[in-house]
């Protein structure tokens, strides 16, 4: 009878520490990634799913956000229609930043958690006096005039929400982004240039990441304590 005991004790303490040996939390990343396209302006609606706690066998550790857009093609013209040399900078592309009405996306800092991102185009420009083109046929012909075809540019930012505000992301839901990209040119140099912009492509994505750990389930805890107790009534 003794040694049937203890064989069953045995198993148990077996079961036990198999059981322990996979108790502790273990990390885990959900992804989700949002991509968005098109010829600015425009705005999109992004639909992410909230983070479910699986009745709270999921504890939230962190969520990071991140926003990424690439430029390609789109052109600039620029003319000068004044009486003397025109030298200068130019800029033109597109810019995007992300908001929300439903979660608050902001870092520790309560600064948002990413910044407005630019993926421009830059040059300088040094055109000669007028030779006889007139006012508003942005002639890009030389030496009076330019023509700057846009190649791939990308920019990006990322950041993490602050805690205090993880209870907005936390269901069985969904909550919406809303981004917007926006044609951006921008030029320095001497008046009586006139510019005219072909708007670049933009494309991107957006990008949330719910870190976090799993703990045992109740079930499991439970049998955990129902073991141990086993094992002190056999001490005893």
């Amino acid at each position: 009878m003794g040694s049937k005991k203890t064989k069953m004790y045995s198993a148990l303490r077996l079961l036990i520490m198999m059981i322990i040996s996979a108790a502790p939390a273990m990390a885990d990343s959900i992804i989700q990634t949002r991509t968005f396209s098109g010829t600015p302006n425009y705005t999109n609606i992004l639909v992410f799913d909230k983070f479910n706690d699986q009745t709270g066998t999921r504890i939230l550790q962190s969520i990071g956000v991140s926003i990424a857009i690439s430029t390609d093609n789109g052109h600039l013209i620029l003319d000068n229609d004044g009486e003397e040399d025109a030298t200068g900078a130019f800029e033109f592309g597109a810019s995007a930043n992300i908001s929300s009405t439903y979660v608050a996306l902001i870092n520790s800092g309560l600064q948002p958690v990413t910044a407005k991102i630019e993926a421009i185009h830059s040059g300088t420009f040094d055109l000669a006096p007028n030779i006889g083109d007139g006012l508003n046929d942005f002639d890009p012909t030389a030496p009076d005039g330019m023509q700057y075809i846009g190649g791939v540019e990308s920019d990006s930012d990322s950041g993490f929400i602050a805690p205090v505000v993880f209870w907005q992301y936390i269901g069985t839901g969904t909550f919406n982004i809303e981004l917007v990209v926006v044609q951006w040119q921008n030029f320095e140099g001497a008046g009586g240039v006139e510019w005219a912009v072909a708007p670049v492509s933009a494309e991107g994505d957006v990008t949330i990441v719910y870190n976090y750990d799993v703990v045992p389930e109740p079930a499991t805890m439970g049998l955990l304590a129902l073991g141990g107790l086993l094992i002190r009534r056999k001490r005893k």
